[in-house]
């Protein structure tokens, strides 16, 4: 490639001086050295990200959890003197209520219900009556037995009479 060793040698001393003049050009004007920059520089638009969301977080919770007004027609609003009077307390509420005895009642015959004697939640002592019930075939069994004893008394009266004379 190259004829000549002068010209090689000569070359070579040309690079390695373009070497340091390059190495020597970095500190001119045209290629300083920048300052490091610090964390709250390099990171900034990310901080301000996260102090945006953060803020963002806390006036979602703030604005449901506190801070209700409730706002009321002039026209609603009633004033009253005051003055001593019964307290009438009454809660408006939903559930279920368990007793503290619950006592199954059977009856012996079936039948309609045809009075209710008392409602549901009445304190209630040993032998009150709670509901009537209505049978009209135990009704009809039962005169008819009433009228077979009547017939069987009038014929035991009939013996009775007869034995005697």
């Amino acid at each position: 490639m190259f004829r000549d060793k002068n010209i090689k040698y000569k070359l070579k001393m040309n690079n390695s001086e373009n070497i340091n003049s390059f190495h020597e050009s970095r500190d001119s004007a045209m290629d300083k050295r920048l300052p490091k920059r610090s964390f709250f520089q390099k990171y900034k638009y990310y901080l301000l990200a996260g102090a945006a969301f953060v803020a963002f977080l806390v006036f979602v919770i703030v604005s449901v959890s506190g801070g209700r007004k409730l706002r009321v027609d002039d026209e609603k609003i009633v004033i009253a003197n005051v003055a001593e009077a019964p307290f009438l307390d009454y809660v408006d509420a939903e559930g279920i209520v368990q007793p503290i005895q619950t006592i199954k009642l059977n009856a012996l015959e079936s039948g309609m219900v045809q009075e209710v004697v008392a409602e549901e939640g009445a304190m209630l002592k040993k032998g009150d009556v709670i509901l009537v019930l209505q049978n009209p075939e135990l009704e009809r069994i039962i005169e008819e037995q009433q009228a077979e004893w009547e017939k069987q008394r009038i014929l035991y009266e009939e013996k009775k009479l007869e034995m005697e004379q």
